[in-house]
């Protein structure tokens, strides 16, 4: 039972914009959501079978629930209370069901989860393909969309837009190469020439910093020919990227609001960590938007003056106003909610995954982490994104695996010192 449901949920993974979005807008769009209530229950009765650390990390969270509270109770006292507990309430939900699906992948077994990446992988190249040969199917509404695409000329796969398909492309590739160790410099060969298709910029950019890092991380060349390799790479990375996409960013920047959107947002972020630097809270998050978003525009209009079209998030800061009122980022709306105790547990926890993985030698999850870690700092919100904790707790069970088998080498070295302590006197 327990593996058919984890065989269902990597099917449903790649839809994230499924007609059921008319129920409860993003929070019901992917198709996951349908096993959300099962697999939440199935934990729930399996509670015990938690580790130590896991069961701290879902106390932590309700800890942070509550703490919300206590800010709600002494401050945004000129708001009113009932529509921002309403919209913390929901900030909240959202992000349960990407607990959910972490908490299920990492009572997977290797064999299953390996199994499982295979099979998003694989429905994720599917949409790729349907994507080229047909484009009206995929632009237009349908069971698998809930609305028609924003822009027609991207490609979109089963997801929102062509950002979010990037993102979930790359993921679902480096999954992949990470069970059948895909050697990473042809890999991204073709990463690149299908990112370009898709034509999402984030995504370019995330992806060439990976691979330049991953290289000079991993490489066991000698310094000199290293900083070669990655003076080649990160030459190569420029002309590819202000090739494809340098027309496309003066085209954003001469007609579109995405630039100065993603950017203002990002510094009503740090203005927030600035005037609360123990978070705002769940329901504090919106007051903070609008509070601080009106310095964040106006120090970043000084800084480009009449460069950027600030019409989208000038809307943001209407009092009231809740439709896409975020940082679309992951990273920057937590460094709201939670402010310093947000960043703290973000850099230990994120920290110590990437020194294991240099310690052990692991370039595909160092890659993976890398990933996700760009991505969701500066373009990608992953509420809809259930890939994204699929991914996360992919990583988690590689890191638990060699963990493991490292306290065996050295439990049996120990034991075997001991037996050669015991054995010398006798002799």
């Amino acid at each position: 039972m327990d593996k058919a449901l984890f065989i269902l949920l990597c099917v449903f993974i790649p839809f994230e914009n499924t007609m059921l979005a008319s129920i409860g807008g993003i929070f019901t769009a992917p198709m996951g959501i349908i096993l959300i209530p099962l697999l939440g229950l199935k934990i729930l009765l399996q509670y015990q079978t938690l580790s130590k650390t896991e069961f701290h990390a879902v106390k932590l969270l309700f800890a942070f629930f509550a703490y919300s509270f206590v800010l709600l109770s002494l401050f945004y006292a000129h708001y009113d209370k009932a529509f921002l507990i309403d919209r913390g309430m929901r900030f909240f939900v959202m992000v349960i069901p990407l607990i959910i699906v972490f908490l299920t992948v990492i009572k997977i077994d290797e064999k299953r989860l390996y199994q499982g990446v295979a099979l998003i992988a694989a429905i994720v190249i599917f949409s790729f393909v349907a994507n080229l040969v047909a484009r009206g199917f995929i632009n237009g509404t349908s069971p698998i969309h809930y609305n028609s695409a924003h822009a027609p000329h991207r490609m979109r796969g089963f997801t929102l837009e062509a950002s979010t398909f990037g993102f979930q492309f790359v993921l679902a590739g480096l999954l992949l190469a990470a069970v059948y160790r895909i050697n990473l410099l042809l890999l991204s060969v073709f990463m690149i020439a299908c990112i370009t298709l898709i034509t999402s910029k984030g995504t370019l950019v995330s992806f060439l910093i990976t691979v330049v890092m991953t290289f000079a991380v991993f490489s066991r060349i000698n310094l000199l020919h290293k900083v070669i390799g990655i003076a080649v790479l990160a030459i190569s990375g420029s002309i590819v990227v202000s090739t494809i996409i340098g027309p496309s960013i003066v085209n954003d920047l001469e007609n579109y609001t995405s630039i100065a959107t993603r950017s203002t947002a990002i510094m009503t972020s740090v203005f927030s960590l600035i005037h609360r630097p123990l978070g705002a809270g769940l329901f504090g998050f919106l007051p903070a938007m609008y509070e601080y978003g009106v310095d964040a525009l106006n120090f970043v209009d000084r800084l480009f003056p009449r460069l950027l079209n600030f019409k989208e998030f000038a809307s943001y800061l209407v009092v009231g106003e809740t439709k896409s009122v975020s940082t679309k980022s992951f990273f920057f709306d937590w460094v709201i909610f939670g402010g310093l105790f947000f960043l703290y547990f973000y850099i230990k926890y994120v920290g110590r995954l990437f020194r294991f993985f240099i310690k052990n030698r692991m370039p595909y999850d160092f890659a993976i982490l890398l990933f996700l870690v760009l991505c969701t700092s500066f373009f990608m919100s992953i509420e809809a994104r259930y890939i994204a904790p699929f991914a996360l707790g992919f990583l988690f069970v590689r890191y638990r695996i060699v963990d493991n088998k490292n306290s065996s080498s050295v439990k049996e070295k120990a034991n075997e010192l001991r037996s050669g302590h015991a054995i010398a006197p006798s002799l």
